[in-house]
């Protein structure tokens, strides 16, 4: 079977495409640009697939390179949908919401995009709970376990936090006191957006490291995040909603990372987890995102 993504959240299309590809033989790949891949996560799976230009220049490109394919696969930007299936040849079309584009944007502003997607998909439950055009397919986020694979975890009382956009480090260690994990040395970091607006499209927020001997803030390539949460006992998997003041109830990307890596991860409810939940293993998420695919070219 033949896949095209188009963009990339957080890895997860990569992931899936990785897997799928080495696993069932499928030939998927991810058209992204560097700009929206600026701690290099796609470009670690795909480099080659990165598109130089602007942004309408990546869906003409994009667009002649999903002729003849079976399924495009959109992660953001759900631009052009119409033409691009027309141009395709006919391919199945997948709308794939990862939390904000669906949470922040109300229906009415999605709704004449998604009546061209042929099925949707959310990457967590919390996102079941909005309107779409079709009944929503919840799909645990992967993760890529041979580079997040276990390691052996310093026994310190050191913890860190990777705070979202508006999240408060007074809110977030009350957070944490609350819960009963106020005794742990935690290190809070800034989660950014970028400023920079391309069109109507703002920047996907990235990790940043805030160096704790100068104070520099430095992006965290993709690749060297599995030495940088290693680096601790615990990781507070505390996300902070500043649209409502209130905690997300799910686990994000970089919780589960830190799951697979063997910390111990404070979830949002005060439970904690130091194995990857069967679920969020590549082979199961790839099986069945899989299985959605041959449900599609069945229609």
């Amino acid at each position: 079977m033949r896949i095209v993504h188009f963009m990339d959240i957080a890895g997860i299309s990569s992931i899936l495409s990785k897997y799928m590809n080495h696993i069932y033989g499928y030939r998927a790949k991810v058209l992204y640009r560097h700009i929206y891949d600026p701690y290099c996560i796609t470009a670690h799976y795909f480099e080659s697939c990165r598109l130089a230009g602007s942004l309408k220049s990546f869906y003409v490109n994009a667009a002649l390179m999903s002729i003849g394919k079976n399924i495009i696969h959109y992660n953001m930007g759900m631009n052009y949908v119409g033409l691009i299936k027309r141009i395709s040849g006919g391919a199945k079309v997948i709308f794939h919401y990862h939390g904000s584009d669906a949470r922040d944007n109300p229906y009415e502003s999605r709704m004449s995009a998604e009546k061209l997607a042929d099925c949707i998909l959310v990457s967590t439950p919390d996102l079941l709970d909005e309107t779409y055009r079709i009944n929503p397919i919840y799909v645990p986020n992967p993760v890529d376990t041979e580079l997040f694979s276990p390691r052996d975890i310093p026994d310190n009382n050191r913890g860190l936090v990777f705070m979202k956009p508006g999240q408060r480090s007074e809110h977030t260690l009350q957070r944490l006191c609350d819960l009963g994990y106020g005794d742990i040395q935690w290190d809070l970091v800034p989660h950014t957006y970028d400023t920079q607006v391309i069109g109507n499209i703002k920047l996907w927020d990235g990790i940043e490291k805030v160096d704790l001997s100068t104070g520099d803030i430095k992006r965290i390539p993709y690749s060297k995040m599995p030495a940088i949460l290693s680096r601790y006992k615990y990781y507070g998997d505390i996300q902070w909603n500043a649209n409502n003041d209130t905690a997300y109830n799910v686990d994000s990307t970089t919780g589960l990372q830190a799951m697979s890596l063997g910390l111990t991860v404070i979830r949002h409810d005060g439970s904690t987890a130091n194995n990857l939940p069967a679920q969020h293993m590549p082979k199961e998420a790839t099986r069945r995102v899989k299985e959605i695919y041959e449900g599609l070219m069945k229609r």
